[in-house]
């Protein structure tokens, strides 16, 4: 990091990183707290992130993935804002609020971000989260996994909690 400093382009590069997810292995490999700590310690503003995340369409599965890869710009801005904001970033939390509120992929967001952050975030968010599940969407909840059991989605027989 302290290279970066040095560097009169710091943002911009660290930013490209942030554009495109080119783990090897999803599994073992997790960027998004490192890039959010260069973010933070180098006190970079989180817009062009949030700007990633909104520009993201609806998930499409295999075989009509998007080019763009549109998955994995979605997952990295998703991971990033959230660790942005257990560390404390309220543009980050806002905005990650605001996704669940009225971003196309909500569901996909909550099922990212809801695992890390704290409950009492979501708390106020469960009913408008769960109005907004579609029948496209069903398939994808796991109702007996967070953040979903924590709500209880599916389970007492309601989508409200």
């Amino acid at each position: 990091m302290t290279w970066l400093q040095g560097q009169p382009d710091h943002g911009s590069m660290v930013h490209t990183c942030t554009t495109r997810d080119t783990r090897w292995d999803w599994q073992v490999d997790d960027r998004y707290t490192y890039l959010a700590r260069l973010l933070h310690d180098l006190r970079l503003d989180p817009a062009p992130l949030v700007a990633q995340l909104r520009a993201c369409g609806p998930y499409r599965p295999w075989p009509q993935t998007d080019p763009t890869h549109d998955a994995s710009q979605f997952n990295l801005a998703v991971g990033v804002l959230e660790a942005l904001a257990r560390k404390g970033n309220t543009q980050a939390h806002e905005t990650l609020r605001g996704y669940v509120r009225d971003g196309v992929r909500c569901i996909d967001a909550l099922d990212n971000a809801g695992l890390h952050l704290a409950e009492e975030w979501w708390d106020d968010l469960w009913e408008t989260a769960a109005r907004r599940i579609g029948s496209e969407d069903v398939a994808e909840i796991l109702p007996t996994s967070e953040p979903w059991l924590r709500c209880g989605v599916g389970i007492r027989g309601s989508t409200a909690c």
